[in-house]
């Protein structure tokens, strides 16, 4: 019973933990918007050309490196999405939750 437990506590920490990588973060979805992040902890990050921790989890993600550098993200399939108002899925996928029956 107490391995039991132990697995599912360890089952339970790794998906919080991964569950943000899997996800776009509130600044992508406000520039699809035509907006700037309204967050106080991401626009504090980004007055110092940072990313926000807290939000921003991705440290490799091509779009948050450039709503932080206060540019607009070069890839194509960025732009593209971007010309549409959309978010690029391919670089900020949406977040993957479990649907229950």
């Amino acid at each position: 019973m107490k391995l039991f437990k132990t697995l599912i506590a360890t089952v339970f920490a790794c998906a919080l933990l991964a569950s943000p990588v899997y996800a776009e973060s509130c600044c992508v979805k406000a520039k699809a918007k035509g907006k700037a992040c309204e967050h106080k902890c991401c626009v504090t990050a980004h007055k110092d050309a940072k990313l926000c921790e807290k939000c921003q989890t991705d440290a490799n993600n091509c779009c948050d490196k450039a709503i932080a550098a206060g540019k607009e993200c070069t890839h194509k399939c960025c732009v593209a999405a971007s010309k549409d108002s959309k978010v690029c899925e391919k670089c900020n996928p949406e977040k993957k939750e479990d649907k229950k029956n």
